[in-house]
């Protein structure tokens, strides 16, 4: 992640045509290889905290495309807001989605290959398209039949532990439950906070990473 922050910068400095004398620490908070996008999110943030600061007046169209040449999912991070994304990830229309409700995530501290995974499945319309999600009202029922991740089927049969935790995560109440990515990471919503509370002191015990997201 430090090379693509060094990435980030050197891209800044062709741009703008100056030299960018900066001393960047970075406090990492997520797992690495978690699916969350962590080094991704690092590079939009130096994208677009050194172009304010410097007063380097790239405009966000031009910044969007800086960012996709550091990774496909880079120019979400700008502005990370719900959004439903096409092509490789770059293509991106905002979505009007807010969970007001406890969401957990689950790290087990497992390493998943994303060349791996991407080896495993097969490119395919899906038979519910993503961005009509809106139109299931928050019903976290029917997303557990419709919102689903190709990576799941193949993860989980190479890594029980992974498909355990989502099991886990339903016997504690979870509304809906879903792996990150190409994982290791399950996020889930809970209706419940207590609920959401009790699982994330189950999986703290077994000394996964754990976090909370609760008003």
């Amino acid at each position: 992640h430090d090379n693509l922050i060094i990435k980030a910068k050197n891209l800044l400095e062709k741009e703008s045509g100056e030299e960018i004398y900066v001393k960047i620490s970075l406090e990492k908070k997520i797992p690495i290889g978690a699916g969350l996008g962590g080094g991704s999110s690092d590079a939009a943030a130096v994208l677009k905290v050194l172009n304010e600061i410097l007063k380097l007046n790239i405009q966000s169209a031009r910044l969007a495309e800086l960012a996709l040449q550091l990774g496909s999912d880079v120019p979400f991070f700008l502005n990370p807001l719900p959004s439903f994304a096409e092509s490789r990830g770059e293509i991106l229309e905002q979505l009007n989605l807010k969970i007001e409700e406890p969401i957990l995530l689950i790290n087990p501290g497992i390493h998943v290959s994303t060349a791996w995974a991407f080896s495993k499945i097969k490119p395919a319309d899906p038979a519910f398209p993503l961005w009509q999600i809106t139109r299931l009202y928050y019903n976290y029922k029917e997303w557990r039949e419709k919102v689903i991740n190709d990576f799941e089927n193949p993860v989980f049969e190479e890594y029980p532990q992974i498909r355990k935790i989502k099991e886990e995560l339903y016997n504690f109440g979870a509304a809906f439950a879903l792996m990150t990515g190409s994982g290791s990471t399950l996020f889930s919503i809970f209706s419940d906070k207590d609920r959401a509370a009790a699982a994330e002191e189950y999986f703290k015990e077994k000394k996964y990473f754990t976090f909370l997201e609760a008003n």
